[in-house]
C-alpha cells in the first residue's frame, strides 16, 4: 500500500498466468477491443499517451479480470476498500 500510495503504481509478479496475460493482450486489440476506444494526448516530447477509461467491468475478458478474487481484492487492499 505504501508504494501504491506514493508512486500511484504497483508491479505485482505472477498476479496473472501467461495463459492469462495472452488472453488479456488478445482481448485489447482484437477488433473492438480496448485499443479502439483509447483516446490519446501528445506528451509535449513528440510521443502519444493513449488511455481508455472504464467505470464498471463489462462482460469480456478484461471485466472478468477485474472481477475475479485474486485482483478484485487486491485492488480492494490498495485501493482501501470496495472497488466498484
Amino acid at each position: 500500500q505504501r508504494d501504491f500510495a506514493r508512486d500511484g503504481y504497483v508491479i505485482v509478479r505472477g498476479l496473472l498466468t501467461a495463459e492469462e496475460v495472452a488472453r488479456v493482450n488478445a482481448s485489447c486489440s482484437a477488433e473492438g477491443g480496448v485499443a479502439s476506444h483509447a483516446y490519446g494526448r501528445d506528451d509535449g516530447l513528440g510521443r502519444r499517451t493513449r488511455l481508455s477509461l472504464w467505470n464498471h467491468p463489462g462482460n469480456d475478458v478484461l471485466g472478468a479480470l477485474a472481477r475475479i478474487p485474486r485482483t478484485r481484492g487486491l485492488m480492494e487492499w490498495l485501493l482501501g476498500g470496495e472497488v466498484y
